[in-house]
């Protein structure tokens, strides 16, 4: 075992006055060594910490265990962000929800007209269907014996009425949205099934202060290496480089993350501006922000299957009940008294079923036709962008950072722990081997 009790001091051993055991025989270029790893270790460990961050996407090791949203498990690791990803995307949408979109007044803007018009190829379909399975229900084999004549009024009094209805449907939808869209529990459970497109948004997002993270720990690794090899060449005990590479490694991330986000507002010093990196790309992040987000998760069509099927799908039937009811009363009267002595007394509250039945499955048939529209009416992407792009930096920060701040203390204990190895590697490995 090599003695490390003694260091070396470039001194002849027999000069008067020197003590036998301050002879130190090890090289000083050794000492040099130390803020070159410690940079190493700075990067590297910012690198691996990122690296984590993101990946893998799925639990990777024998799951005998892993808490609910947490990365770590018995015995394996999964990406702090995808294991994440649903918390993570239903924060961030709380957030946009309460300073950036007004649900209300995005869906005000959708004209049930124009939703009418352009769902009208869907509903004449939907009528005809209706209209035969009418008469099969209370007179089987009738309707296929009437006269074409006969059958185009009742379709055209079923197609007329079907129109209207897609459009009070709408009206109705606008009048309660809050209730029947729920966008935080969308984006979570779009999150949670979508975690590469959430990995990707965050990476796209971000691709910048990663880049700045891992160049950081470089320099900050160097610095503070410069101070662990003064105190090593004094103090030489076996822990001082495990524990300075702990330190290391943990300052590196610490110091990464806080530069990435403050100063919020900018400082001038000397004909520099001093600004949190990300803070600097407000305007082209914002952009990033928007799309990423309206491409992928606040799409229309998920919107719009989320009114019909999501958690407000009580609601919504209800909504379509008492529609359809109108809707039959109203197709009724269009008939005059050309078919009704062959329907029954309870002939409204079965049709009633059988529409309500028919409609709400057609709905993610008819939805899509008037998505252009709805589409250009919501402007999410524009209304993202704009809304983010004008927010003042400390606001801006405050709608993005509570999303990740939790989880950077992760990021800093992981670098922490293998900058703390590294420390180890290079006490009892490197330069015992050299």
């Amino acid at each position: 075992m090599y003695d490390w009790s003694h260091r070396i001091l470039l001194q002849d051993a027999d000069q008067p006055g020197q003590e036998d055991d301050d002879d130190r025989d090890v090289p000083f270029w050794m000492f040099f060594v130390i803020p070159i790893v410690s940079a190493i270790v700075g990067y590297g460990t910012n690198v691996i910490a990122l690296k984590m961050s993101f990946y893998p996407v799925e639990f990777t090791g024998i799951k005998i265990w892993q808490p609910a949203g947490q990365p770590f498990g018995l015995f394996g690791w999964q990406g702090i962000v995808p294991a994440r990803a649903r918390i993570m995307a239903s924060r961030l949408t709380e957030l946009f929800m309460n300073r950036l979109l007004d649900l209300e007044e995005m869906f005000s803007r959708i004209d049930p007209e124009v939703v009418r018009r352009q769902c009208k190829p869907a509903t004449e379909a939907l009528t005809d269907r209706i209209a035969r399975q009418t008469m099969d229900m209370f007179v089987p084999n009738v309707y296929d014996s009437l006269h074409d004549q006969t059958k185009a009024e009742i379709r055209r009094a079923v197609s007329d009425q079907s129109a209207d209805m897609v459009a009070k449907l709408m009206k109705a939808t606008q009048s309660r949205i809050l209730e029947l869209l729920d966008l935080i529990s969308l984006m979570g459970r779009l999150a949670e099934e979508n975690k590469e497109e959430v990995v990707t948004m965050f990476m796209e997002v971000g691709k910048r202060e990663y880049k700045f993270v891992e160049l950081s720990g470089l320099f900050f690794g160097f610095l503070f290496g410069c101070i662990q090899a003064l105190i090593y060449y004094f103090y030489d005990a076996w822990w001082v480089l495990p524990t300075a590479g702990l330190f290391v490694g943990w300052f590196t991330n610490y110091m990464a993350i806080r530069l990435i986000f403050e100063p919020t507002e900018p400082i001038h010093i000397l004909g520099f501006t001093i600004q949190g990196v990300f803070l600097k790309r407000q305007q082209e992040a914002s952009v990033s922000i928007a799309n990423l987000s309206q491409s992928n998760f606040l799409t229309v069509g998920h919107m719009m299957n989320e009114i019909v099927d999501g958690e407000g799908r009580i609601i919504f039937n209800e909504i379509l009940q008492r529609i359809t009811r109108e809707h039959i009363s109203q197709m009724l009267s269009g008939f005059g008294g050309m078919m009704s002595s062959l329907f029954s007394s309870n002939f409204a509250e079965d049709l009633e079923r059988a529409i309500v039945s028919s409609t709400h499955e057609e709905m993610r048939n008819i939805w899509p036709l008037a998505y252009d529209h709805i589409e250009d009416a919501l402007n999410m992407r524009e209304t993202l962008r704009t809304k983010l792009q004008a927010l003042p930096p400390r606001e801006f920060v405050g709608t993005l950072r509570p999303v990740f701040q939790e989880d950077e203390v992760k990021l800093i204990v992981v670098g922490a722990i293998l900058g703390m190895i590294v420390g180890f590697i290079q006490q009892f490995l490197v330069f015992q081997w050299i």
